[in-house]
């Protein structure tokens, strides 16, 4: 069942957490994605768009009043400060709701194992929040290419993104378990499965 164990999942971008994640629930590991999570807070939300294009002095408007996503990460990931300015506003409102979902699915399923995906678990020290910590990575070229498949993301911000990041070896060394996707998905589902056993014994 998993013991109510809460398990933390997080790797650099395009490192594959979110195709591990669903290997997870796949097994039947309950999962929450704190990047949906944040994009829900952030998307719709016309105070806060309008408090960054106040602070940045840019629109992040598309044309149907949403945030534009692709834009707004140009900027933040070209200037340090602007970046800090983001996660101050918005930080504080994704982990209470991250909280809030956690505590649904626990008083909901107490004893089942609860996969949270936090792309940022070390660099906003929340790695003692969680039983288990995940690293998932693969090379660098292989992550460049996953994450522009992904998305229009252009290769200066996808550096820039990359840069602001924990080096994926320093992750790696704070680890409890520890995932290699740069191969076929086979070996990957093996490693997940083999991680999975252990912790729902």
């Amino acid at each position: 069942m998993g013991n109510g164990k809460l398990v933390a999942i997080t790797g650099n971008i395009g490192s594959g957490k979110s195709t591990v994640l669903k290997l997870f629930e796949d097994l039947g590991a309950l999962t929450i994605d704190v990047d949906k999570i944040a994009h829900k807070i952030i998307e719709n939300n016309l105070s806060i768009i309008s408090k960054l294009e106040n602070l940045f002095n840019v629109n992040l408007k598309k044309p149907d009043n949403t945030l534009d996503k692709d834009k707004l990460r140009e900027i933040v990931f070209k200037d340090k400060d602007k970046l800090k300015i983001l996660n101050k506003l918005t930080h504080p409102l994704i982990i209470e709701e991250t909280k809030k979902n956690i505590y649904a699915l626990r008083k909901q399923y107490p004893n089942k194992l609860i996969l949270v995906e936090v792309p940022l678990l070390f660099e906003t020290n929340r790695a003692k929040e969680f039983d288990y910590v995940i690293v998932v990575y693969c090379s660098d070229k292989i992550a460049i290419e996953r994450a522009k498949n992904r998305s229009d993301i252009d290769l200066e911000t996808l550096k820039n993104i990359q840069l602001s990041q924990m080096s994926i070896e320093e992750k790696k060394k704070m680890a409890d378990f520890v995932i290699d996707n740069s191969g076929p998905i086979e070996n990957t589902k093996k490693m997940v499965e083999e991680i999975y056993n252990k912790l729902t014994k």
